[in-house]
């Protein structure tokens, strides 16, 4: 027999991740604006990646933007074409994020169109997953209520679990990341049905 190290990731500070493949980050965020059309609500999650979404913003007309992610606020709050939606809670400081109960159940009072997740990691065993309970009860509630959901993920996150599955494969219809993903996970993506966009 042997034994072998999981691949599970402990959080880290949000404020280290920011410049952990940045580059990598700036361009899903880019690709992932590409499928926001005018007049969407959309929800944009907390997280390093998501929060490279905001300079992105800024093209589509009577934009409703909904969120808990402190960067999004930040960056965003003097586009005057988008409503602006902050969702109130208790701040995490390591995720630069308002996490909670109460987020949940504001969140729960909008329509959302388009909801673009962060993850801690995916695994082919645990699924897409996050390591805190508060926060993957936040990315629980957005991907029940969108009505199309957008994974936003670089490769440092494939084959890497958390403690907490927040959703499942079939609740992905595009998984954006930065280089290939091996085999095994493009066969399972294709029998969920959920498009991978590898940007370059």
């Amino acid at each position: 027999g042997g034994v072998e190290c999981s691949k599970e990731r402990k959080l880290t500070p949000l404020s280290a991740r920011i410049e952990i493949n940045r580059i990598g980050k700036m361009k899903i965020a880019r690709k992932a604006a590409q499928f926001i059309s005018d007049n969407d609500i959309i929800f944009i999650d907390s997280g390093s990646t998501l929060g490279e979404m905001a300079p992105f913003l800024s093209k589509n007309k009577n934009l409703t933007v909904i969120t808990n992610n402190m960067l999004i606020i930040n960056k965003a709050i003097c586009f005057k074409n988008l409503q602006l939606i902050s969702l109130s809670g208790v701040y995490d400081h390591n995720t630069l994020s308002f996490v909670g109960d109460r987020v949940s159940e504001i969140l729960k009072t909008y329509n959302i169109s388009k909801a673009f997740m962060g993850t801690t990691g995916f695994s082919l065993n645990s699924g897409i997953t996050n390591s805190t309970p508060l926060e993957s009860a936040v990315k629980r509630t957005a991907v029940k209520l969108a009505s199309k959901v957008f994974l936003l993920a670089d490769h440092l996150k494939i084959d890497v679990f958390a403690p907490y599955t927040y959703c499942d494969y079939e609740d992905i219809d595009v998984l954006i990341t930065d280089k290939d993903i091996p085999a095994a996970f493009k066969d399972l993506f294709k029998a969920k049905k959920c498009q991978v966009d590898v940007v370059i």
